[in-house]
C-alpha cells in the first residue's frame, strides 16, 4: 500500500485522483460564486420595498398636501375680498317701482398689495326680478366706490330693495358681501 504525503504536496501521482476539482485551476471556471450566508454575521437586507414604500407615501403624501394647500390658497384669495354697504339709495318712478339704485361701497383688497381688480356683480333684488350689473373694479383697496345702476327690470316692483355684491369663476359663485336692504 503506498504512503502518502502531507496534503500539501499537489504534485504526487497517487494524490492528484483523490483532489476535488474545486481546488483545481485549470477547471475551475471564472464566474463569481455565491457566498454563503454565515449564521451569525449580520442580517442581509430585504428586497427594498420597504423604503420603496416610504418614498412613495412621502412623495405621494407631499403631493396631496401641495395641492390642497394651493386649493386652499386659491379659495382664500377667491374669498378674501370684502364689499361692505355704506351707504344705499333707490329712485323711484311714478308706479311706485325702482327706476335706478345708487350705491356706495368700499372694497377690500383682494391681492397681498392690497389692490382691487376684477369683475364683481352688483345684484338688485325686488319682489321676484332681479337686475345684475357687471362693474370691473381697478385700483387701491379698502377705497370707496359709488356708482348708479339703472334697473329697467324692477321697474313694475314696489317695495324695499335687496342688494349684494357677487365674484364669479367660472361656473363657481363667491358672495363677497352681506345682504343688505335699501328701503
Amino acid at each position: 500500500m503506498p504512503t502518502r504525503r502531507p496534503d500539501d504536496d499537489y504534485d504526487d501521482p497517487l494524490r492528484r485522483d483523490d483532489r476535488d476539482d474545486r481546488d483545481d485551476r485549470d477547471d475551475r471556471d471564472d464566474r463569481p460564486r455565491r457566498r454563503r450566508r454565515d449564521p451569525d454575521g449580520p442580517p442581509t437586507k430585504s428586497g427594498g420595498g420597504g423604503r420603496l414604500l416610504l418614498i412613495l407615501l412621502l412623495v405621494g403624501g407631499g403631493s396631496i398636501v401641495l395641492c390642497c394647500g394651493a386649493c386652499a390658497g386659491l379659495g382664500y384669495y377667491m374669498m378674501g375680498r370684502q364689499v361692505s354697504m355704506l351707504d344705499g339709495t333707490r329712485t323711484k318712478n311714478a308706479q311706485g317701482g325702482t327706476s335706478a339704485v345708487t350705491v356706495n361701497v368700499r372694497i377690500g383688497g383682494d391681492t397681498p398689495g392690497g389692490f382691487v381688480r376684477g369683475e364683481y356683480y352688483f345684484n338688485f333684488q325686488s319682489g321676484g326680478r332681479t337686475s345684475v350689473h357687471r362693474t370691473d373694479l381697478r385700483g387701491q383697496g379698502g377705497g370707496e366706490f359709488r356708482s348708479t345702476f339703472l334697473t329697467q327690470e324692477l321697474a313694475n316692483e314696489t317695495g324695499p330693495v335687496r342688494f349684494w355684491v357677487e365674484r364669479r369663476d367660472g361656473d363657481t359663485v363667491f358672495r363677497v358681501s352681506p345682504e343688505y336692504t335699501i328701503p
